[in-house]
C-alpha cells in the first residue's frame, strides 16, 4: 500500500536541507573567490600572449590596456582594475598612440573575487594615448590608459619589464576599497624585457 509523507517529516527534510545548505554555500564561496585568483591569472596571461603572437603575425605594435587611474565610463566604472583589452598602438617617438582594437576582440574582465592591484610606474611603465571606446565601457572621447605592449618583432616595447598583479578582494563603487582582501592570495604575470616571453609566479 502507498505511503504517504507527513506533514512533520515534509518540515523535517526541508530543515535538513536548509542547515547542509547554510553550511556549504558560505565555504564555496570562499573557495570561489580564491580560484578567482588563478583563474584571473590564466586569463590575463592568455590575452598577453595572445596579443604577442598578433605583434608578431601583423608585425605591428599590439598592447593590451588595463583602465586605472584616471579611468572615466558611462556604466559606473564597471570595468575599474578588473577589465582589459588588446589593441594596436602607433608608435612615436618615446610615445604610444592608439590606433584600433584587435579585430574578434571585446573587453574581457577579471572574475568576481579578483582584482587588479595599482599599476604603478614599475608595473606598467608605458601608457596608451588617445584610446577611443565604442562599445560603451569608456566613456566618449579619448583617455590615457596603461599597458602593456609588444613591438613588431613580440618582444616587450622599450626592452620595459611589464607585470601585472591578480589579486583577491572586490572594487566597490569605483573605488580602490576592497571587501574580503586577502593579500597573501596574489599571482603575477611578467612580460621578459629581452624576449617578450610571458611567466607567471
Amino acid at each position: 500500500m502507498k505511503r504517504n509523507f507527513t506533514l512533520v517529516e515534509l518540515l523535517v527534510v526541508t530543515v535538513i536541507i536548509g542547515i547542509i545548505v547554510g553550511a556549504v554555500v558560505p565555504a564555496f564561496t570562499r573557495l570561489m573567490t580564491g580560484n578567482a585568483v588563478s583563474y584571473g591569472l590564466r586569463m590575463t596571461t592568455s590575452q598577453l600572449n595572445m596579443a604577442r603572437v598578433e605583434a608578431c603575425a601583423r608585425r605591428k605594435y599590439v598592447a593590451v590596456v588595463f583602465p586605472d587611474n584616471g579611468f572615466s565610463s558611462t556604466t559606473s566604472n564597471i570595468g575599474y582594475r578588473c577589465a582589459f583589452r588588446s589593441c594596436f598602438v602607433e608608435k612615436n617617438g618615446s610615445n604610444y598612440k592608439f590606433k584600433e582594437w584587435v579585430p574578434g576582440t571585446k573587453w574581457e574582465y577579471l572574475p568576481k573575487g579578483a582584482y587588479f592591484s595599482d599599476l604603478t610606474d614599475t608595473a606598467l611603465p608605458l601608457e596608451i594615448t588617445d584610446v577611443v571606446d565604442v562599445d560603451g565601457l569608456l566613456a566618449d572621447g579619448s583617455h590615457t590608459i596603461r599597458a602593456v605592449i609588444f613591438s613588431d618583432s613580440g618582444r616587450a616595447a622599450e626592452k620595459k619589464t611589464f607585470a601585472v598583479e591578480v589579486r583577491e578582494g572586490v572594487v566597490a563603487d569605483n573605488a580602490t576599497v576592497t571587501r574580503n582582501n586577502n593579500d597573501a592570495n596574489k599571482l603575477t604575470a611578467k612580460v621578459n624585457k629581452y624576449t617578450g616571453s610571458v611567466s607567471t609566479e
